[in-house]
């Protein structure tokens, strides 16, 4: 009977502990079930917040279209403003076109020994995720930035179909090539030299505005200067443009898209742009500041274009290092950018005898370049990733080599051939007429004024 007493107590004792053991066990993996649904929820709302503030900012740069629009159709004379702009949002089309059909497999494809990306999936966009079209949308906006830089520089004088067909080879080649070796592994895990070897350009300081400002160097060479811009000694003649009120408010949006441009570069919807921002806003302030006081002490007045270029070469300078460098590297980076700017155009202009109708190539080249350079200097050490300026800068100044070589020759070919199979220049007599008419066959209304006015002087105006 003992025995029996025994057995039955242990039974009893086991069913308990079982129960008790399950009672346990039951709610620790009902609370593991809950921790692992809350980090899913936590995950997805990350990825939601990374796909609206993308798109954000893609809207913004997108709007920067309208301010380089703006600046660069005011910067110039009234009877080619309308081409002026009429570029602008041509090269927006193709760019984004091209782009969409080779540019971004070759720029973010799998990477064929880190010289050019290749990717099916990224020719037919069949079987890509969510996030390839959010990236898409932010990228293509970017190509489009630095298409249209081209524009201003050889405004007035440039022809139509040429424009649009270096916009078609930026496009396709020169930037999405260049963009693979220092951003290929932003969409998959690439490799290229410059990337590799911890080249620094968060938000394209010189994959955007240096490449750009080359190809356009490039077509200001080829083409030369506008008709009455140097006298026969070398002197330059002012050419102002038709409306600084315009341009003035197309720099405004510029900075106001910047946000977008910088901040949106980080691709996170999280407060990691914060710093970034406020970089983009100091440096742009104190950029057109020193442009400001540059201005009024060489000119002996306050130049609205000073101001203008002051401010957009220092959210140049800024833009390859906003991520990295202290509040006082911004506020150095600005300031110097502004003097960058301004001597620039100064060597351009009266050494060279370079016509950049609105100072694109000291704007976006070369403060690109300088950025891209500098932020070794202003950024800590350890934010950078060679652990040290003197090694960091090493590597900053190839990319911005390798830029100028890849974007400056490609485009000084580009436009060499064109010229000497249909020529790039449009004739002298549409040159005086303005291309608003002669590409356009159209005028801000004061065209048929002017046209008679001309006559008028010249002897042949018909006075009734």
């Amino acid at each position: 009977m003992r025995s029996v007493f025994f057995t039955c107590s242990a039974f009893l004792v086991a069913i308990l502990f079982a129960n008790f053991s399950l009672a346990d066990t039951e709610p620790a993996k009902n609370m593991e079930d809950q921790i692992r649904h809350l980090h899913h929820l936590i995950e997805a709302q990350q990825t939601n917040s990374n796909h609206i503030w993308t798109m954000i900012a893609a809207a913004l740069v997108a709007f920067m279209q309208g301010g380089f629009l703006l600046l660069e159709s005011g910067m110039v004379r009234s009877k080619n403003s309308i081409n002026v702009a009429q570029k602008n949002i041509s090269d927006f089309i193709l760019s984004i076109i091209v782009f969409y059909l080779i540019g971004f497999m070759f720029m973010f494809g799998a990477s064929a020994d880190g010289w050019i990306g290749w990717d099916s999936e990224l020719i037919f966009w069949n079987k890509v995720e969510d996030w390839h079209y959010t990236f898409f949308v932010f990228q293509a906006v970017f190509v489009g930035t630095a298409a249209t830089i081209l524009s201003g520089a050889v405004a007035e004088r440039m022809r139509y179909a040429a424009y649009l067909s270096m916009v078609v080879f930026l496009a396709a080649i020169i930037y999405p090539i260049f963009g693979h070796w220092s951003w290929g592994n932003l969409l998959k895990d690439n490799t290229g030299y410059l990337m590799d070897n911890g080249f620094v350009d968060f938000a394209g300081s010189t994959v955007v505005h240096s490449v750009g400002g080359w190809v356009a160097l490039a077509g200001v060479i080829v083409i030369g200067p506008r008709i009455g811009r140097f006298n026969k000694d070398g002197t330059v003649n002012p050419i102002h443009g038709h409306s600084y009120a315009l341009a003035t408010l197309g720099a405004i949006i510029l900075w106001v898209g910047w946000i977008g441009f910088n901040g949106g570069s980080t691709t996170v919807g999280d407060p990691s742009f914060a710093h970034i921002i406020f970089n983009t806003m100091v440096s742009a302030s104190f950029g057109g500041l020193i442009g400001t006081i540059i201005g009024r002490f060489h000119d002996g007045l306050f130049k609205p274009d000073r101001s203008i270029n002051g401010v957009l070469g220092g959210l140049v300078a800024i833009t390859a290092g906003c991520d990295v460098v202290t509040t006082y590297g911004a506020v150095l980076m600005g300031m110097s950018a502004g003097f960058v700017v301004f001597y620039s155009a100064y060597v351009m202009e009266n050494y060279f005898k370079l016509d950049d109708a609105v100072g694109a190539v000291p704007v976006h080249g070369f403060c690109g370049a300088w950025g891209t350079i500098m932020l070794s200097v202003f950024a800590p050490a350890e934010n950078l990733p060679a652990g040290d300026w003197f090694g960091q800068i090493s590597i900053q100044i190839q990319g911005v080599i390798f830029a100028f070589l890849w974007a400056f020759s490609l485009g000084y070919i580009f436009f060499r051939c064109f010229d000497k199979i249909s020529g790039i220049r449009i004739s002298a007599a549409h040159e005086l007429e303005g291309l608003n008419s002669a590409a356009h066959g159209t005028t801000l209304g004061t065209g048929l004024l002017q046209k008679h006015l001309h006559d008028i002087v010249n002897g042949s105006g018909d006075l009734t």
